[in-house]
């Protein structure tokens, strides 16, 4: 889960995104650079660990059914 933000500077936190937060900074340095070989690579670097991070987290919880809530409803609260 991730956590609320508050400010536009807040940092994310999402486990495991280093690799590809790493390669996808990489790129756009390489990029500025006019290295375009080495940023086609780095970006498909960055592709890959982004569907290695849908992987872990998003599939696992699409295999569980979920019902929403119903509209004005409220923890607690009884309506006689």
């Amino acid at each position: 889960m991730l956590a609320t933000f508050t400010l536009a500077t807040d940092p994310g936190q999402i486990r495991s995104a280093t690799d590809a937060l790493g390669h996808a900074t990489a790129a756009l340095a390489a990029r500025s650079r006019g290295a375009r070989a080495l940023v086609v690579d780095l970006l498909g670097g960055a592709q890959t660990g982004i569907e290695n991070l849908i992987d872990r987290y998003v599939q696992p919880e699409q295999a569980s059914g979920r019902r929403r809530k119903p509209y004005g409803y409220r923890r607690g609260v009884v309506y006689l």
